[in-house]
């Protein structure tokens, strides 16, 4: 049985593969380790990582021996969708300046790569993850600790945030430590719905939602941008090009709050030139 303590994710999590089918099993009634390894044919040690890694994920509790699931807090229709952003949702609610929360560093290494306008990464680029590092624990004054000592990103924890970022949609990789950095478009396509729900409005029977709401709806409840991000920035262009692409979305201008610069973003019939709104489509 796992310590359901305040571990560091990434010392955790070293591959998160065995996070969900954990989780699965869980919710279908096995509740101890040897259940779950007679349900699922993973090794005892798969297990064990899994369900630690879900309560450092918020997603697992345990009590007298036996682990119990919470809920997902999203529902797409899409399983893996709902993992992912419960996941996410969970993790920015660890945000907490000025001590940020033990479990910021997987946000805050997404929005230093926002920061930096990083469009492909290598997990093993010794100079990105020091600057990286050095950015959390000097301008953000992040000090995730152990026995008193401050937990440095060292590589091997840079290669696990890669791949449970890769995991939760974040990341997307093309060779064995190329990533692309992007969010999958789906998680998304649903947060603006679900900022929608929150904040938007309908207008000429469209939801809409103004993109500077969006993006301060999407900083405060699952993807952490910088404080100063002007805009639009690349990485999530990108993921809305693609919604364009696919007809999910129109970036259209309503109202007088002014233009919104998309960073990178190449012109489409979709996008209107002083665009400020989204228009969901489907």
């Amino acid at each position: 049985m796992t310590d359901p303590g305040q571990g560091y994710l990434l010392n955790t999590i070293q591959n998160p593969r065995s996070l969900k089918p954990v989780y699965e099993s869980v919710n279908r009634g096995n509740t101890t380790d040897d259940e779950i390894v007679d349900d699922t044919g993973l090794s005892a040690a798969a297990v064990d990582e899994g369900a630690k890694g879900l309560q450092r994920l918020g997603l697992l509790d345990s009590k007298d021996e036996e682990y119990t699931v919470r809920d997902y807090t999203w529902s797409t229709g899409d399983e893996t969708l709902d993992f992912q952003l419960t996941a996410l949702e969970h993790l920015a609610s660890s945000l907490t300046p000025p001590d940020w929360g033990k479990q910021a560093v997987f946000h805050l290494n997404y929005a230093y790569l926002i920061k930096k306008d990083y469009q492909r990464i290598n997990d093993n680029d010794e100079a990105v993850r020091k600057q990286m590092d050095r950015w959390e624990r000097d301008t953000l004054e992040y000090y995730p600790t152990y026995r008193g000592d401050r937990i440095d990103l060292n590589p091997n924890k840079m290669e696990n945030w890669g791949r449970l970022a890769t995991y939760l949609g974040l990341l997307h990789q093309y060779e064995t430590h190329e990533f692309t950095v992007y969010p999958d478009p789906s998680l998304i396509s649903h947060s603006i719905k679900r900022a929608h729900d929150a904040a938007g409005r309908t207008v000429d029977g469209n939801p809409v939602i103004e993109v500077r709401t969006y993006l301060d709806w999407l900083s405060n409840n699952l993807l952490y941008l910088p404080d100063d991000t002007g805009g639009v920035p690349a990485i999530l262009s990108r993921s809305l090009y693609q919604l364009m692409n696919e007809e999910r979305i129109r970036l259209a201008e309503i109202g007088d709050q002014g233009a919104v610069a998309f960073d990178r973003m190449p012109t489409h019939d979709r996008r209107e030139q002083s665009a400020n709104s989204i228009v969901i489509t489907s």
